[in-house]
Order: structure tokens, then C-alpha cells, then sequence
């Protein structure tokens, strides 16, 4: 139980947020006592909040002003003609890690990024030589990386970023390299669109609550 309440709570799905009612009002809702979420779910009003943040998961159940987060779900028996249940499931050693995220307003910006700091562990290696500046630099601060790759046909890089707030924005990237060529693409990478490129920077649209994939190459 948290000291909050509202008519309904937030969850994370991919891309995006999806809302739902805190009440048993209606059989729907009294039927509704499991949801899935990605990496959060979170009860809001206009002056804050609280989000529960998870690792690995993903069945959340937030009513009145009470979050809760399914850890297990072990059966005793199942049915020998059953193929829906699994004796054995949920069975063995867990290590299951969440956290609580208190927080002010009602932006959902700072939930994504608490919840990717919170979920992805920092990958560390040793440059043959000193960097000196990132090699990538994304505004506004509303826009989050979800995946920068090496490109499946090795022209350039892929990066994939998604707008957390609800309108659309202007995205700009910039590198450490010159840039030569830009697409936008598809989630196979087919190029769609040739984007302009201005030196060492990037600037694309990006939809409300949507994602971009964008092909850059050096």
C-alpha cells in the first residue's frame, strides 16, 4: 500500500504505456486481477506518484491504493489430462530483484529512465585509445535509446529510439563522426527514407508515444 490514489494506474508495454482502472466497479474489472507490464507499472495524481519497477516480472496488479507484483506462480497438483497446468512450474531456486521509485508529476520520462537504468547492467570495455566525448548525444532528454547496432549488412549503424511523452518531437543526434548518409528504416532495416545530414548531426521526427529506426553511416 503506497499513499496514493487515483482511477487508474499506468503499465509499461513496448513503445508505449497503457492505462487501466484501480477500482472492481464493473465484473471486467473484478475479473482483471492480473495484467502484464514490461519493466514498470506506476499509480499516479497531478502531485506524484509511485513506480514499481521489476527485472524479470511481468504480472502486475495495482487496485485502491495497493501495487502488487506476482512473484511466483507455483502449482501444488495438476491434472494428469491437463495440458494447461505444469506441475513442476515455478519450481526451483529464484532470484527476483524490484524496486520502488517515488516521484513527483505525472511525467512518465523519468519512470522510462529509471526502469532501463534500473533493468540494463552498464557493459564496460577498454578503448584502444582515449574517447573524448560520447559517441552519441540524443535531444531532448524525452527521447530514450532502445537499441544502437552494427547495421545486419554492415553499412553503418542502426539506432532505434522511442518518444516517452505524448506529442511528437524533433530528435537530434549528434556523433563523433561525420555523417555521410542517413535512412530511415524499417524494423528489418529496409531503408525508407534518406534523411539530411548536417556534419556530425542527425535531425528526424518522432510520433507521439512511437518509435523511430534510423540507419546512419560514417
Amino acid at each position: 500500500p503506497v499513499g496514493v490514489k487515483a482511477k487508474s494506474a499506468a503499465y509499461e508495454i513496448p513503445f508505449s504505456t497503457v492505462r487501466r482502472s484501480t477500482t472492481y466497479n464493473t465484473p471486467e474489472e473484478r475479473a482483471r486481477n492480473e495484467v502484464p507490464a514490461l519493466r514498470w507499472g506506476d499509480l499516479s495524481n497531478r502531485t506524484g506518484g509511485v513506480s514499481l519497477l521489476n527485472k524479470t516480472k511481468h504480472g502486475y496488479d495495482i487496485h485502491g491504493n495497493t501495487l502488487r507484483l506476482t512473484l511466483l506462480s507455483g502449482l501444488k497438483t495438476a491434472a494428469p489430462s491437463s495440458s494447461l497446468t505444469d506441475p513442476m512450474a515455478d519450481k526451483g531456486r529464484h532470484t527476483i530483484e524490484y524496486a520502488l521509485y517515488p516521484h513527483t508529476g505525472q511525467s512518465q520520462t523519468d519512470i522510462f529512465r529509471k526502469a532501463y537504468d534500473y533493468t540494463t547492467e552498464p557493459i564496460v570495455a577498454q578503448p584502444n585509445k582515449k574517447l573524448s566525448s560520447s559517441f552519441i548525444n540524443i535531444k531532448p532528454s524525452s527521447l530514450i535509446l532502445t537499441a544502437m547496432k552494427p547495421a545486419e549488412d554492415r553499412r553503418g549503424i542502426i539506432v532505434r529510439l522511442f518518444q516517452t511523452e505524448n506529442r511528437k518531437n524533433e530528435a537530434a543526434l549528434t556523433f563523433p563522426l561525420k555523417i555521410t548518409e542517413a535512412f530511415k528504416t524499417n524494423l528489418i532495416e529496409d531503408d525508407l527514407e534518406q534523411l539530411p545530414a548536417s556534419d556530425k548531426t542527425l535531425r528526424f521526427s518522432v510520433g507521439a508515444k512511437n518509435f523511430q529506426t534510423v540507419r546512419v553511416v560514417f
